[in-house]
């Protein structure tokens, strides 16, 4: 066990590949960088949907989950159903998170704006929209919500059940 501070003379701390968990709530015992790739889909599919640009980037710390998506259609397919984002990095955990930041352009019908969430144990992204600026009712995004040309870049943070 160490005790008093830690000193990291080489300005690096290493941690494994895998975690080491620790029962310690106030241990930090994991830290990782990498990339995923997103997957947007319209009632869990997305039969020919094609993209330019489908790439995701994370950074973990602990069992917080900084990460940024961005999706670019050039043809959003015959899928139908609800929106959502698949491949998350990590779980989720029990709480459901709002999404933070969602920006976009060249959706298919007027929507004055778009939030997501991802639910209790998940690896996605459930997407919702404002139809009308002073309206407050969320609806779920569908394949009408979006264009073959859209584009949608998102930035938030979640809660890793690990």
């Amino acid at each position: 066990a160490v005790t008093g501070a830690i000193t990291a003379t080489a300005g690096q701390i290493a941690f494994p590949a895998t975690q080491s968990a620790s029962a310690g709530a106030n241990t930090l015992d994991d830290y990782e960088e990498g990339t995923f790739t997103p997957a947007l889909k319209f009632g869990g599919a997305n039969t020919g949907m094609t993209t330019s640009t489908a790439t995701g980037s994370y950074v973990k710390v602990g069992q917080l989950v900084q990460f940024t998506i961005r999706i670019t259609l050039t043809a959003k397919g015959s899928s139908t159903g609800a929106a959502t984002i698949t491949g998350l990095p990590f779980t989720s955990g029990s709480l459901f998170s709002a999404v933070g930041s969602i920006y976009f352009f060249n959706l298919g019908t007027a929507i004055a704006s778009a939030a997501g969430y991802i639910g209790s144990s998940a690896t996605s992204i459930s997407l919702v929209s404002v139809a009308a600026a002073g309206s407050v009712d969320m609806t779920n995004m569908t394949e009408a919500s979006f264009s073959n040309n859209s584009d949608l870049i998102i930035t938030s943070t979640y809660r890793a059940s690990a």
